[in-house]
């Protein structure tokens, strides 16, 4: 079912694409958020840390980018 609303310039706006959209948006700075965050975690880390959970110095980037699922 697709809702429509008339702004003041008497377009018909489609709401469910809007609100599809502001979701899409959201979620998608939620998970850079997720991202930057697990990156500041591992980068903290020492190596000595970072070994223990099977990671190089070199491999936080990756990891952090691919370490949050998407869930759309």
């Amino acid at each position: 079912m697709m809702t429509t609303t008339t702004l003041h310039t008497h377009v018909p706006v489609r709401t469910n694409v809007v609100s599809d959209y502001l979701h899409r948006l959201q979620d998608a700075y939620t998970e850079w958020r997720e991202k930057r965050q697990a990156y500041a975690a591992l980068a903290r880390m020492s190596d000595h840390e970072l070994k223990d959970i099977g990671l190089s110095r070199s491999e936080i980037d990756y990891a952090a980018r691919n370490a949050v699922p998407r869930v759309f």
